[in-house]
């Protein structure tokens, strides 16, 4: 599944096809001047958990002109404030538990938890695993060939150590930190961003990112997954916090296990286009 606002897309682009019908490639618009929250780059591509999903490309339409000018007129009424906002109704809930301190002005509409931590999220996850566990057998065969062959002790356990951390911690280290991290974290919507918290020793730890900036949210699995509109681009520093997804601080927040995932993820909808009107509003009331 992928969802986006129609005003958070450039104009969709036709490419002829040779049996009559069409392409539409769908791209981000260019983002004025909101910033992306998300930090780090991108990790290698075939093992990366989590990896935001591009943007699609509508394959051998019959229709794509029509599809186009659907897309293209509904981009524009939104860009105009021509928006259908579905009332916001904050759910119960405090957010006192999460550490969280809302900014003057802004408005809590839901708190939650997960209802339970999974341990894997999906087969590239598990894959990445058992990738990096493959080294960490072999490294115990080398270690065992070595010593065989008369190799001093500290150079070689020193070698092996290091080796085991640098690929024990891919293969299950970041799964247990990960586990961790979602037993002790907290949700938080609010009427401009959307917040992950969780406990880290004596500081609390946050992920957040404004509700303009994020894509419409996924349901899966009984979670809600979310997904920048404007990703990193290439090229940016890569970071081992990234291996924690769906709980890193790297990405936009991700909602685990929900009692009513549907409702939370309908929620979300409203404040982003509740959101939208208020800006829209704020800023031609200035013009």
């Amino acid at each position: 599944m992928w969802a986006a606002y129609l005003d958070q897309l450039a104009e969709p682009a036709a490419v002829p096809q040779r049996d009559g019908t069409a392409d539409l490639t769908l791209r981000a618009r260019e983002k004025f001047s909101l910033s992306t929250l998300a930090n780090g780059g991108q990790l290698p591509r075939a093992f990366t958990p989590g990896m935001q999903p591009a943007f699609p490309v509508l394959r051998g339409l019959p229709d794509a002109a029509l599809a186009r000018q659907v897309i293209s007129t509904g981009r524009q009424r939104m860009l105009q404030g021509a928006l259908d906002v579905p009332r916001v109704d904050a759910r119960p809930g405090t957010a006192e538990h999460a550490g969280f301190v809302p900014a003057p002005g802004e408005r809590i509409l839901w708190v939650g938890r997960p209802q339970a931590a999974p341990w894997w999220f999906g087969t590239a996850d598990i894959t990445f695993s058992a990738y990096f566990a493959l080294f960490v057998g072999a490294i115990g065969f080398i270690f065992t060939w070595a010593r065989s062959t008369g190799a001093p002790l500290v150079p070689i356990t020193v070698f092996i150590t290091l080796a085991v951390v640098a690929f024990g911690y891919p293969a299950i280290g970041r799964v247990l930190r990960r586990h961790a991290r979602i037993k002790r974290s907290a949700y938080v919507l609010t009427d401009s961003r959307l917040l992950t918290t969780w406990r880290a020793g004596r500081r609390m730890g946050v992920a957040q990112c404004a509700l303009a900036q994020l894509l419409a949210p996924e349901v899966r699995h009984g979670s809600v997954f979310m997904n920048l509109a404007w990703p990193p681009r290439s090229g940016r520093r890569q970071s081992w916090e990234q291996l924690l997804w769906p709980a890193a601080s790297t990405h936009p927040p991700q909602l685990i296990v929900l009692a009513a995932p549907q409702a939370v993820a309908d929620l979300i909808c409203s404040a982003q286009l509740a959101e939208r009107a208020r800006t829209w509003r704020q800023t031609n009331t200035r013009i």
